[in-house]
Formats: structure tokens, sequence, C-alpha cells
């Protein structure tokens, strides 16, 4: 007489069940995505902050230890081609000099759309929680005749900034919080969310149910 297939289905039903949940279990954490700063997007008409080789425009955003920045952006306009310098700074920012300051990241950005947002793909991760500074610099020398402008914003977008920044030839090699513009930024981040306890215990318990079948398959099979 055949033994019946079920114990050997239950048995594969448990261990597909399994290998699923140790799929989940075992994969990276789900990442949020968000705008960690976003001042807005420039409306016509907006000033124009003119970007040179010798002058910075930052502006300030939180960040939690954890967090992945994925992406900077800012609003230009002008004549498309020249490169640009992006940095992320922590701790003392505004009023000391550059070497006194703490650079946590640094990348080039190359202005390619005119009248829009610039972005560049970035992956940094905060170790720290609190207020960070993204600035950004003209790296290339222009032709003559020939002009990068940063847009400004009311500030209004869906993550403010905390404050913004300015150096130039005027404020003695240093950022300083008077009279700086409210220039255009977007900076993107993502959040890891780690997965529930649940989803750990939904895995012992199906682990722990193969074995029990497992058991009884092969006290029915000793002769």
């Amino acid at each position: 007489m055949s033994s019946s297939p079920r114990p050997r289905l239950l048995a594969r039903m448990a261990a597909a069940l399994v290998a699923s949940t140790a799929v989940v279990c075992l994969a990276p954490a789900i990442a949020n995505a968000a705008l960690v700063l976003d001042t807005g997007t420039p409306t016509a008409g907006a000033n124009l902050e003119e970007l040179g080789t010798s002058q910075w425009f930052a502006a300030e955003f939180a960040l939690s230890a954890g967090q992945t920045v994925t992406s900077l952006s800012t609003f230009l306009s002008g004549n498309t081609g020249a490169s640009y310098t992006l940095d992320i700074f922590s701790g003392a920012f505004t009023g000391v000099r550059q070497s006194a300051q703490t650079l946590d990241y640094s990348t080039t950005g190359t202005f390619t759309t005119d009248n829009a947002w610039n972005t560049t793909n970035t992956n940094w991760t905060a170790t720290t929680n609190g207020d960070y500074w993204v600035a950004i610099e003209l790296t290339s020398t222009l032709p003559r005749g020939s002009v990068v402008n940063l847009e400004t914003t009311a500030n209004n977008g869906t993550a403010p900034a905390l404050g913004f920044a300015y150096l130039g030839s005027s404020t003695n090699g240093e950022f300083t919080t008077s009279g700086a513009p409210d220039v255009a930024f977007q900076v993107n981040a993502t959040t890891p969310v780690p997965l529930p306890a649940t989803a750990w215990l939904l895995g012992g318990g199906l682990l722990g149910f193969l074995g029990f079948r497992r058991s009884r398959v092969a006290i029915r099979q000793r002769p």
C-alpha cells in the first residue's frame, strides 16, 4: 500500500514558505527615499546669483545617522558645459576658515540643462545626527562672455533650508549668513527601515514546523 502524499505535500509547502521568508529576512532593509532639502523650484523672474571660481553658495539641512544622500541638485541657468563642485560639511561652518571646517563629502557635477534642476548622483551615508551644509562652487573657468547662474527661491519647498550662507571676496575667506541669498538646492536621501520582529518570528516558526514534519515522517518510515 503506497504512503499518503499528504505529508510530502505539507513538507514541500513548508519548505517553500521557509525559503521565501529567508529571502525576506536576509534581504537588505527597505529604504524610504525623500527630499531632506528642497528649497522649491524658482519661479519666473527669480533673482540670479552668478557662480564663479572664488565664491560659494550654501544651504543648511538636517540628516539622521544612517541616512544615505543619493543625489544633489541645483537649479542653474546660463551657458551649459561648465563643471562645478558640490561639498557637504558638518560641524562649525559659518564664521570659520575653510581649513577649520569638516568636509564630509565632495563630488563634481556638470551643468547640462539650462533653466532647470541639474542633478548629480551620490552615495554618502551620514554617521551622526545633526545639521549639515551643502555648498556649490564653479570649478571650470568660463569662456569670455559666458555665465552660470544659481537661481534663488522663496525657500518654500517640501523641506525648506534651515539657513543659507555665502563665501566670496568680501567675506575674508569665511562663510557668512549675512546677506546670503536663498539659492535653489535639493538633497535626496534614503532612510533604512528595519524589518519588523514579526518577520523573524515567522521565519523561526516555519523552520520549527518543517523540522517537526520531518521528524514525523522519519518516525513513520522506521521499520
